[in-house]
């Protein structure tokens, strides 16, 4: 199903429901009407590459080499059905900042030196197993981590998730009504 969003009113970043432990969670999620990323890549800071990928994954650590992995989510404005199953694996401090981008990879496996794009810091998230969806630490922006106007329909928005640790590791399944998730208000 298809809703443009100019038919709605506002809308803001879901604190990414990456936290999604159990199908419960995912039924309560489905409840906001939301929007899921049409394609998402991970990008590794050690080889400067974007790769295609079907879930998020955010990894940082003393022993990986220097491939820090951060994760990005591009949506357009459209209300779209993606489905998967919910799950999630996390580690670290669980913590990750998160950034708006004004470009996204053409392709799989493109060269990408890491930050390339980023526009905004929207602020910090903390992921938290036992909730079912991420909390806001802080904001450095009221754009989408508050209610804010809707962009028309067919606007591409690119969201960047980022270890903040020297130890980090947030990995999630996506699909509607959960993983990371834009989502609409009334």
């Amino acid at each position: 199903m298809f809703i443009p969003k100019t038919l709605l009113g506002s809308l803001s970043l879901l604190a990414l429901a990456i936290a999604v432990a159990t199908p419960e969670h995912a039924q309560r999620q489905l409840t906001i009407p939301s929007i899921s990323p049409e394609s998402i890549f991970t990008v590794d800071a050690a080889t400067s590459t974007a790769n295609c990928a079907r879930s998020g994954l955010v990894d940082k650590s003393h022993t990986d080499g220097g491939h820090e992995l951060s994760t990005m989510v591009f949506y357009t404005y459209l209300l779209t059905s993606i489905v998967d199953r919910p799950g999630s694996r996390l580690w670290g401090s669980r913590q990750l900042n998160v950034y708006t981008l004004n470009t996204r990879p053409m392709t799989c496996s493109v060269w990408w030196t890491p930050g390339t794009g980023r526009n905004i810091s929207l602020g910090r998230i903390e992921v938290d197993g036992s909730r079912p969806a991420a909390r806001w630490l802080y904001h450095s922006s009221s754009y989408l981590t508050y209610a804010s106007p809707c962009a028309p329909a067919g606007t591409v928005e690119g969201l960047e998730f980022v270890p903040v640790s020297e130890y980090d590791h947030v990995e999630w399944t996506q699909g509607q009504g959960y993983g990371v998730q834009i989502a609409y208000y009334l």
